[in-house]
């Protein structure tokens, strides 16, 4: 599970591991149970997507990244660690005096959700509505 989770770019749902595991069975349950455990132990954090799916993704190896889910093509990307690295800083700020509060097994949901313009050579005016659907 670990090696297809380190194979990933990006968080993934628990349907989209179990098939990176064929020729491996290995039943749904089983996945989301050993998820939790490496959850608790903090190998992998869990977020949830604009359409309410769990995402998981393996937090060893690599720097936390924030990333933008394209709507119109239900893709996500990673975005640029040096435009994130103000948040990331925050974040990790609200994190450290939340556990000189006494707070456990804290968990960072940040998510980037938007539509691509059509041209992506030319920037483009978003809509003042949200094109996505939200949880």
């Amino acid at each position: 599970m670990l090696a297809a989770l380190h194979a990933h770019s990006t968080p993934v749902t628990l349907t989209q591991l179990q098939q990176a595991l064929r020729p491996h069975r290995v039943a749904l349950a089983t996945l989301f149970r050993s998820m939790l455990k490496m959850e608790d132990v903090e190998l992998v954090t869990r977020t949830i997507d604009f359409r309410g799916a769990t995402n998981w993704e393996l937090n060893i190896g690599r720097s936390h990244s924030f990333y933008l889910t394209d709507c119109d093509q239900d893709k996500i990307a990673p975005l640029d660690p040096v435009i994130t690295q103000p948040l990331r800083e925050l974040l990790s700020r609200i994190q450290t005096s939340l556990r000189a509060q006494g707070y456990r097994q804290l968990q960072l949901n940040v998510a980037f959700r938007g539509t691509a313009p059509s041209d992506p050579g030319r920037p483009t005016q978003l809509p003042a509505a949200p094109q996505c659907p939200v949880a």
